[in-house]
């Protein structure tokens, strides 16, 4: 096979991983957006607690990640929704999670958001994903860059 096709094909494998990773962060701060409108209830703690994950396979094998789980009840129009928040994780200590946890005591109240076109899908950080979708963004551009500079530079 020629040099040329070679190069064609890891500007073809480039073009589609860039194109993928920008995609999702498009779609991802596109939905993170629509999260930012929605209205908010009163909602209860129904339960809260630090989990731990241990690592089955590869480099994290053996290896225990800590994170707080949260339940949390809501209504919206006279009936009950549930929902979870998963969060705070950490490496081998507790600390994030347990503080987490401690901010969100079974029984406290806690404002929930919620989709009003679909009121059981609800979070209790509605802008907590913008900020990540700029990541796939950016990681989209650099493989991008870097795709065109290595076209681009070899030519033999």
């Amino acid at each position: 096979m020629s040099k040329r096709k070679d190069n064609i094909g890891f500007l073809v494998v480039v073009l589609l991983v860039a194109g993928g990773l920008i995609k999702t962060g498009v779609d991802g701060w596109q939905a993170a957006k629509k999260r930012l409108a929605w209205p908010s209830v009163r909602g209860k703690v129904l339960h809260s607690k630090v989990s731990k994950h241990v690592g089955k396979a590869g480099k994290d094998r053996g290896v225990i990640t800590w994170f707080a789980e949260i339940t949390y009840g809501y209504k919206v129009t006279k009936r009950d929704y549930k929902g979870s928040y998963t969060g705070g994780y950490q490496k081998y200590k507790t600390d994030h999670a347990k503080k987490i946890v401690s901010a969100f005591p079974a029984g406290a109240a806690l404002k929930v958001y919620y989709d009003p076109n679909k009121p059981d899908d609800s979070t209790l950080h509605k802008d907590e994903a913008l900020e990540q979708q700029f990541f796939w963004i950016f990681a989209g551009i650099v493989v991008l860059l870097y795709g065109a500079y290595e076209f681009l530079t070899n030519k033999e």
